[in-house]
């Protein structure tokens, strides 16, 4: 799917809202489900938040105001019935039940991932890493470990992968960068220094950048020529990390799978033709 549910938009910009519209967020979120039938003098009331603030979030959103947004957000309740909770219902400290709940959670994360991604950029992606000459694959601190896990599978398929997971390494690369290089950045947040430094230079010097990050308010986010932006059912920053970092991971995974189907596949005609001409 190409757009995100309005669950889902509201989560990826929820760094980046002032306190009244934090506000409105987290009600929204709390009472999704049934959010066709709450008015929006109730809101005002219950968050003490003014009804025009409220519909200026939801033009912010991108709809065209208030009734809009909720009969869009009862169309995606209704097509998926996907729970929408914020935090693990853990009732105690014992591991057996923390563990149920999460990998119960991240398995409908995963499903709603599966649902909002676009699969249309991620090919492109996919084309676009293939195609080209030069690959730069920038990460820094926890995002530095999806990075190494990227650029060692992107390895084994192509010479010319380079990882930037250091100040020092960003300073080395840098040089060598060209015009119509692929850059690929890794961010949770978006504003990690390292990664927003590399990145400019690179868009300085004419690279092409692809931006994985989880917020859609971020400078990684806005520089990017393609975005892809993971989701996730928490708001708690450290666990909303946590599921989307794995979800990045399966998403270079795929990356990888096809990749290496379709050299194999390459290879495997390079060698017919070869055993043709003889």
């Amino acid at each position: 799917m190409d757009k995100m549910s309005p669950s889902n938009l509201i989560k990826a910009q929820m760094d980046s809202y002032a306190t009244g519209e934090e506000k409105i967020a987290r009600y929204i979120l709390e009472h999704y489900e049934e959010i066709i039938h709450i008015n929006i003098g109730d809101i005002s009331k219950d968050i003490d938040v003014s009804e025009s603030s409220i519909v200026r979030f939801t033009k912010k959103l991108g709809y065209s105001g208030f009734r809009d947004f909720k009969y869009v957000c009862a169309q995606d309740v209704s097509e998926n019935r996907v729970s929408h909770y914020d935090e693990l219902e853990i009732e105690s400290t014992d591991y057996a039940n923390v563990m149920h709940n999460f990998f119960l959670n991240h398995i409908s994360n995963i499903q709603n991932n599966l649902k909002q991604l676009n699969t249309k950029t991620l090919s492109e992606v996919a084309e676009l890493i293939d195609a080209n000459d030069n690959l730069y694959i920038v990460g820094a601190y926890l995002s530095g470990n999806l990075a190494q896990n990227l650029y060692y599978r992107l390895r084994l398929l192509y010479k010319n992968v380079f990882l930037i997971d250091s100040f020092t390494s960003s300073i080395l690369e840098q040089s060598w960068l060209g015009e119509g290089d692929l850059v690929i950045a890794i961010s949770q947040s978006g504003e990690t220094d390292d990664v927003i430094t590399f990145v400019h230079e690179a868009k300085k010097k004419g690279a092409h950048i692809i931006s994985f990050t989880t917020s859609m308010n971020s400078s990684l986010y806005k520089m990017g020529d393609y975005q892809i932006i993971p989701v996730s059912n928490y708001s708690n920053r450290e666990t909303k990390y946590i599921d989307t970092e794995s979800i990045m991971k399966l998403i270079f995974d795929s990356l990888y799978i096809y990749l290496l189907m379709k050299k194999e596949k390459q290879d495997g005609n390079d060698k017919q033709t070869i055993v043709t001409v003889k």
